[in-house]
């Protein structure tokens, strides 16, 4: 193991939580870890929280390639353009490029050199004035060594109050956030388009409007084996797209349409494949999407 990985090793130790490998945790109400940031001592408020300066950004931190993980955020952001006040901040933020009508969150993979993977879309913002967890759950890269996140006020005064990095090992599926359970401020990478957006139905059940043409994040797949897959929504038509080792999409095709009482097909990734993606057309609602190894 080289001195960089040692190090980072090393600091993600600082951190390790009781029981669980490579999980990152800090609570701001409690303490302020000096390890946790990059180049910057950062000092809880009174009210057991940090004020987010213009950016912030953490160390790296281990994880391991095609890996589950969870990033869990405590925060609030101060003002009117909050989804508490304003019934267009939610869709507006949507439809900025980077989000950057409020404070936003990014993460960032980095390999084994310590250099930026790109082609990566891994955002999410805060939108509340109510201090509240906000939930990304993601797949690591095959080449990913180790990720850190990168915060930006945009110029608002937001304040973050805990933060929890952890394998995911309880969602049941290969892909990220398949039934939206985190609420409608938590994407885990689901992008709608034109007027899509998260949003919870009366029923308290959560749901993912693409708009005319979404798409979900990027998930592991293997040439070698066999995945079930079920939809349960409405609307259009949901392809799939297939991502070689480079992070580049070499082929898509028809997948299925999704069914209120649910559909389900299975697929085998062409040679090549080391993740995919799906690409939903023509208003598509999805209330889950589910991808498992086939038995």
């Amino acid at each position: 193991m080289s001195m960089k990985h040692s190090l980072l090793h090393l600091l993600a130790g600082l951190f390790l939580l009781a029981g669980a490998a490579n999980a990152v945790e800090a609570d701001f109400s409690k303490d302020a870890p000096e390890n946790l940031f990059e180049g910057a001592a950062v000092a809880p408020q009174g009210d057991g929280a940090i004020s987010l300066p213009a950016r912030l950004e953490t160390r790296a931190f281990p994880v391991e390639a095609s890996k589950k993980y969870r990033l869990e955020i405590t925060a609030k952001v101060d003002g009117p353009f909050v989804v508490e006040d304003n019934e267009r901040a939610h869709i507006l933020t949507l439809q900025t490029h980077l989000h950057r009508l409020t404070a936003t969150y990014q993460v960032v993979f980095l390999d084994s050199k310590g250099m930026e993977i790109k082609g990566e879309n891994l955002r999410g913002f805060f939108l509340s004035n109510q201090r509240r967890q906000y939930t990304f759950v993601f797949c690591t890269p095959e080449n990913a060594a180790s990720v850190r996140v990168c915060f930006e006020s945009n110029g608002k005064a937001a304040q973050i109050a805990s933060f929890k990095l952890v394998e995911e090992a309880d969602e049941g599926t290969i892909n990220p956030n398949p039934d939206f359970r985190y609420g409608e401020l938590s994407y885990s990478g689901w992008q709608p388009t034109r007027n899509g957006r998260l949003y919870t139905r009366p029923d308290g059940k959560t749901v993912f409007e693409a708009g005319y043409g979404g798409a979900s994040p990027l998930f592991p797949l293997n040439e070698s084996k066999k995945y079930r897959v079920s939809a349960v929504g409405k609307g259009g038509s949901i392809n799939i797209q297939y991502y070689d080792k480079e992070g580049k999409m070499f082929q898509g095709r028809f997948l299925m349409r999704p069914a209120e009482t649910g559909a389900e097909t299975e697929l085998t990734p062409p040679p090549g494949t080391k993740r995919g993606r799906i690409v939903m057309f023509k208003g598509v609602i999805l209330e889950s999407f589910k991808v498992v190894e086939a038995k």
